[in-house]
Order: structure tokens, then C-alpha cells, then sequence
């Protein structure tokens, strides 16, 4: 039987609906959305519901502006109505948000794997996206950085506001758990690509991505730039969303959890390790000037170095003082002759090493100064001119003048950095990260980005930029590249099902 309109249950108008918990630092999130007035279960949401965008904010967002800030995230035209996790953590810059998604991440996963608690009483799991079609698992979040989602669904008074929000990709894995690079991080496509693979080959990167920033500069399309990510959400193969709950558990100790014997330890092994070659101590010589947080280390009595960088040791920072100056030079002759060991006999090498305030990348990035101009000293125009070049597109080839940056610096962010992935290169291509008003960039620009070295060989030839040479002495480009036994296993394919997919894949 239809129910006339006397006997229908009256609609009620949309409204802002929420719980909250708190993060694992104890911080209040609240989980919300706009209910649009139909029945709809909050803690069994329908398939168009069950989307989730992390939002940070640099200012404090009051309650009174939730509605708001949804019509600002959120693009009508759309089937999807996703809710917002609202954390009221307020970061000071981007890479301060990525650590902190890291951790919520974490902290979540072992809660549902460990709790006794039905799931509707916990914090949902948090699911990672598939960045630009990749094959990989990539964090993504906001941060607002001004007031702009004020102006909520009036898309033309959003840029008079304030500028736009922060996009943030990132490696989902606490940095001290990664033990080793899946090749699905470091392709320049997805494996599926068949028409890449066959036509011109896959490249295989050197570096994989850990963090990756983007500013938001024209905010009149920001609801569609943000559905834009979350239909690329992970999903196993019943359909759910995948929060990673069978993705393995960060184990041992993180840097911070070490004391200084343990990290010495670390330390020697890594000495023993094959990838370094034996180096004279002799021929490295320290200056420890007047602080016991930083010292410079070379191979040479000239002031200009072939390779010329800046490093941090953030592993380092919990340590006490008397502890410092031990380990600093230990870390120093360990990293110096890792790399010297990959490189020709000739080259000089003069590496800053600094002991950061606190283990976290943003404490670093916002602190980083130094007297060094970094790069690789290399000979153009047939040995008329000579210039500083720096690794900074992710592709291991020769430079581009117009690639542009404001600091570029090396971290190592674990004591075995030697036997695993540990060295991050950090590009920041602005240095108004603290104000982004100031921020002069494209829409949707990448602004800042961190990449994780494959490992020693990789970190190595990537800071001499040893692609100028090979083009200099036309030797064929050795770009890695992915190989037929590589793409199949990334498939989990037999030999013969792979021959056959290569049969059928276009040529052109």
C-alpha cells in the first residue's frame, strides 16, 4: 500500500550529524557529514557514504563552522557524500601533517586488530588512496591554511579569504618499519600499463615517493579536486574500502625508543656491511667548529667540493649531549664512506652533518640553514663553464635548467641506514611553507616533497649526479628499468601467462 502524504514520515531538512574520539596523541577528532534528511545508519554507511577525507587545519575549526567547511570540501555534483575526520591537532606545516596521519594510521590499525570492541565503538581505519593510477598505497590528507572554507559553497569569495589548503601524499608506513622499497613505489607507471611496458619500458626510480605536497592556489573547483582523490580510494576485492588491516605491523624499535649504546651498535654494523669499501680514516678530515650538534666532514684541504650537501641525523636527536659528539662522528665516516665506496677515486666530497632539535621533518625543514651550496659540481658548454646540479626530478637523468628549488637537503633517519632504505632527500621549492599567502606556485603544484633512496648505490650515484657524465661521454642512458622477470612476479603471473599477455599488449 502507498502512504498518502498525511501518513509518510515527515523528511527532515539536511543537517550536520558527528562522533567524536580522540588520536593517539589523546587530541579530540570528530567524525561528521551533512545527513540529507534520509534514513541513513552513521556507523554502516551506504557504499556512497563511506568515504573519508582527513582534514587538518593550521587554525582551530569551530564547530559552528563544520557545515561550512563541508560545502568547501565537498562538491555537489558529485554521488559521492563522504565524511570529514576533523582533527583538532593543528599542525604548523605540511610534513608536521604527514607524520601525524603516519601515526593516527598506526594507531588505529593495531586498536581494531587488538581491541575487544565491536568496530562501531572504535575510530574507523583509515584507507590510503592509489595516487595517480600507481599500483602503490599512498596516505592523502588536507591542511587548511586559512580561513578561506569560511565562504563554504560561494566559490568566488574563496581565494579573497585566504589562501587555499595544502594537498598531501605520502608513503602511509612509519619511516623506522620500512625495511625495504617495494618496486611498486618506484615506477614511473603502474605495472598494468601494458602499452608503457611493451612499447617503451617502465622506469624504475631511484627514489621512492615518502611525502609529496601540493598548494592549492585557485580554490574555486576545490570540492572536485578533493573527490577527485577519494574515488581513487583502495578497495579489496569484496569492494570495502581497504584500511590495510592485512598490511603487516610496524616492528622493533623506532629511532627514538633506542638508547646510545643501541645506536652505536647500529652504527658499527653498517660498517661491516658490504656495501661500504674500506676508506682510510686518514683521509677524512672533521671540524667540529663550536657546536657538538654539527661537524663537517671532507676528503679534500679545498673549499670547493665535488659534492657539496648538507645532512641531518634525526635519530640522533633524543640522545644526551655527552653522547652527541661520538655518534655524530660515527654517523658522519659511516655515511661519507658509503658513499665515497660507490664513487671514482677522484671525487671530493664535503658533507655538512647536524643534529636537528627533534627527530620530526617539519622541526628540520623549518629550521634548515646552512653554508653550503649543495650539488654536484659538474663541467658544460666543453669545460667553459662549470655549475652545481642537484637530483631533483625523480627520473635518474641529466638535469633540467629549469627545474627551480629553495633548499635541498639530506636526511638519515635511521642508525642502519646502510642495511636499509634510511636516506631521505628533502626538496622544497618555496620557503614561505610558515605563510602560504606567500606561496607563488601553479594550482596544484608540487611545493615540497621528500623521496626515500632504494639504498646506498642509489643515494650515491643520485648525489653526483652521475647521469651528467654518462650523457657528457655518450655512454647509453642506464636508466633502471624494469625487467620481463620483475613484471611478471609484480603480476603474479605464470611464464606462460605472461608471454601470453605480452602477445596480446598493443605495440604502439
Amino acid at each position: 500500500m502507498v502512504r498518502s502524504s498525511q501518513t509518510r514520515p515527515p523528511r527532515h531538512p539536511p543537517q550536520w550529524v558527528e562522533r567524536q574520539y580522540t588520536d593517539h596523541q589523546g587530541n579530540p577528532v570528530v567524525l561528521g557529514k551533512i545527513n540529507d534528511g534520509e534514513d541513513s545508519d552513521f556507523d554502516e554507511p551506504s557504499e556512497r557514504e563511506e568515504y573519508r577525507l582527513q582534514v587538518y587545519s593550521k587554525a582551530p575549526i569551530q564547530p559552528e563552522d563544520y557545515e561550512v567547511l563541508n560545502e568547501y570540501l565537498v562538491n555537489d555534483d558529485t554521488d559521492l557524500d563522504p565524511f570529514l575526520e576533523i582533527y583538532s591537532y593543528n599542525p604548523p606545516d605540511p610534513l608536521a601533517c604527514a607524520e601525524h596521519q603516519r601515526r593516527e594510521i598506526a594507531h588505529r590499525k593495531r586498536l581494531h586488530a587488538e581491541s575487544d570492541r565491536s568496530r562501531d565503538e572504535l575510530p574507523p581505519l583509515i584507507p590510503a588512496i592509489r595516487y595517480r593510477k600507481k599500483d602503490c598505497r599512498t596516505g592523502f590528507c588536507i591542511l587548511l591554511t586559512s580561513e578561506s572554507y569560511q565562504a563554504g559553497s560561494f566559490d568566488q569569495e574563496r581565494n579573497e579569504r585566504g589562501s587555499g589548503p595544502f594537498f598531501i601524499y605520502f608513503d602511509p608506513r612509519l619511516p623506522w618499519a620500512i625495511r625495504q622499497l617495494d618496486l611498486t613505489s618506484r615506477l614511473s607507471v603502474s605495472a598494468h600499463n601494458m602499452s608503457t611496458f611493451t612499447r617503451r619500458g617502465i622506469q624504475v626510480f631511484p627514489e621512492a615517493r615518502d611525502i609529496e605536497v601540493s598548494i592549492e592556489s585557485s580554490q574555486e573547483m576545490i570540492g572536485a579536486d578533493t573527490m577527485i582523490q577519494l574515488t581513487d580510494m583502495v578497495r579489496k576485492s569484496s569492494g570495502e574500502l581497504d584500511g590495510g588491516l592485512d598490511e603487516p605491523f610496524a616492528e622493533g624499535l623506532e629511532p627514538a625508543a633506542l638508547d646510545a649504546q643501541q645506536v652505536q651498535e647500529l652504527l658499527e654494523q653498517q660498517q661491516q656491511t658490504a656495501e661500504i669499501q674500506p676508506v682510510d680514516s686518514c683521509t677524512l678530515h672533521l671540524d667540529r667548529g663550536l657546536d657538538d650538534r654539527a661537524l663537517m666532514i671532507t676528503n679534500s684541504a679545498k673549499q670547493e667540493c665535488d659534492l657539496q650537501y648538507t645532512v641531518y641525523a634525526p635519530f640522533l636527536a633524543h640522545l644526551p649531549d655527552p653522547d652527541l659528539p661520538s655518534l655524530l662522528e660515527t654517523t658522519a665516516r659511516t655515511f661519507t664512506a658509503a658513499v665515497i665506496s660507490r664513487l671514482p677515486g677522484d671525487k671530493t666530497v664535503r658533507f655538512e652533518f647536524k643534529v636537528p632539535p627533534t627527530s620530526s621533518l617539519w622541526s628540520i625543514a623549518s629550521s634548515h640553514a646552512s653554508t653550503l651550496k649543495p650539488g654536484a659540481l659538474h663541467t658544460f658548454d666543453d669545460g667553459s663553464r662549470r655549475e652545481r646540479v642537484l637530483p631533483l626530478s625523480r627520473s635518474d637523468v641529466t638535469p633540467s635548467s629549469r627545474e627551480h628549488y629553495k633548499s635541498f637537503f639530506v636526511v638519515v633517519d635511521k642508525p642502519a641506514f646502510v642495511e636499509e632504505p634510511g636516506v631521505l632527500f628533502l626538496i622544497s621549492r618555496t620557503n614561505a611553507l610558515q605563510d602560504p599567502s606567500l606561496i607563488e606556485a601553479n594550482h596544484g603544484e608540487t611545493v615540497l616533497e621528500t623521496r626515500r633512496s632504494a639504498g646506498i648505490p642509489e643515494t650515491a650515484r643520485r648525489l653526483a649526479v652521475t647521469a651528467v657524465e654518462e650523457q657528457q661521454q655518450g655512454k647509453r642512458r642506464c636508466m633502471r628499468m624494469l625487467t620481463n622477470e620483475e613484471h611478471r612476479s609484480l603480476l603474479s603471473l605464470s611464464p606462460e601467462e605472461h608471454q601470453a599477455l605480452l602477445a596480446s599488449a598493443p605495440t604502439r
